[in-house]
């Protein structure tokens, strides 16, 4: 009979599965040991992870998903918010539902009339620049039109 253990307590072992549910935060890299043994030996093996940050395809402010975060943005936004105008093209399903992070322009991890007034601010160079949800960071750079 082969028993299986590790040198880590983050892991979950259920026989000889081992699982560790990341979280937002655990980026970077871990080593660990693997423990294997039966009745006439044990074997060990370190093992490397990399654990990245998730990233989306998506320019904060590009509400319309044209690729341009501008003023006709704004526009869809308040008329998606008005309940006249469709939804975000892009959205991301999370256990509290749809979020559009391209319409997150301050960063709160909210979607609200904040951001317009936020966008605007922005747009006539009164604020700063275009945020994001650092829940859901881009990958792409952000361009003002």
């Amino acid at each position: 009979v082969l028993v299986y253990s590790i040198n880590d307590t983050r892991f979950n072992q259920s026989m000889n599965l081992f699982t560790w549910q990341t979280h937002r935060g655990d980026t970077g890299s871990y080593e660990f040991i693997i423990y294997v043994s039966d009745e006439q030996s044990n074997i060990s093996i370190n093992v490397h992870v990399d654990i990245l940050q998730l990233t989306y395809n998506y320019i904060p402010g590009d509400i319309n998903g044209n690729g341009i975060a501008n003023g006709i943005d704004v526009v869809y936004f308040v008329n998606y918010l008005k309940g006249i105008g469709p939804a975000p093209p892009f959205a991301i399903n999370t256990s509290n539902g749809l979020f559009y992070p391209t319409a997150d322009v301050n960063g709160n991890c909210q979607v609200n009339g904040i951001d317009v007034v936020y966008f605007v601010s922005y747009l006539k160079g009164f604020g700063p620049a275009l945020q994001y949800c650092p829940d859901y960071p881009p990958t792409t750079q952000q361009k003002k039109k």
